[in-house]
């Protein structure tokens, strides 16, 4: 067993996002490396409320989801959008929440307002 500490690097590009979806982990992967240089870290909780009420308290600047349902989202777009964020799609678009198909995953991008273009951006390259 290794202590965190012990690790050589904290770059960002050393860190891992888990997910079982290939297509999903190759398009982070794109995007993470698009930013790289431009950010001074990766924080990955993976406890959508956690990440987005960080993103409020503004100690994370973008929070990414590809999956999460309705009830994991749906209330903190409320707070995030009070903080002054905005919650949209991978394309930009504001989510639609289908309120007849409970089993419905979502992309989710969250950030401040002037962020959002460039993220989709590198997100849809």
């Amino acid at each position: 067993h290794r202590d965190l500490h012990s690790f050589p690097t904290r770059r960002s590009s050393d860190l891992t996002y888990i997910t079982h979806d290939v297509e999903v982990r190759q398009k982070l992967f794109q995007f993470l490396n698009a930013i790289n240089n431009e950010i001074r870290a990766i924080r990955v909780i993976a406890a959508s409320v956690v990440d987005l009420c960080y993103l409020a308290d503004n100690r994370n600047g973008i929070v990414l989801y590809r999956g999460p349902k309705i009830w994991d989202i749906a209330g903190m777009t409320l707070v995030i959008e009070e903080a002054g964020g905005v919650v949209r799609d991978w394309n930009g678009k504001e989510l639609a929440y289908d309120l007849s198909d409970r089993s419905k995953k979502y992309s989710l991008l969250a950030c401040h307002p002037m962020h959002v273009q460039k993220i989709v951006e590198l997100l849809t390259k």
